[in-house]
């Protein structure tokens, strides 16, 4: 739906709002830059972070289907 937009925390800080369409073209781009190295010299996944709204969304529909791909 449109209103399930992500936010990429590394590269944006949480007031920007980008689509899963945009997110899924930049990641294309950066591919080889898609994991980071951390201290620990092992890669780690870009963390995205959700919007307030998609997680009361996600709760209310967790609440009703305990299985959100059922």
């Amino acid at each position: 739906s449109s209103s399930s937009k992500l936010v990429d925390h590394d590269e944006q800080q949480s007031s920007v709002r980008i689509s899963p369409t945009q997110l899924n073209n930049n990641q294309k781009k950066k591919s080889n830059n898609s994991n980071e190295i951390s201290n620990g010299g092992k890669k780690r996944k870009r963390r995205i972070l959700f919007t307030k709204q998609q997680i009361a969304t996600l709760e209310q529909r967790f609440n009703s289907q305990h299985y959100l791909s059922a």
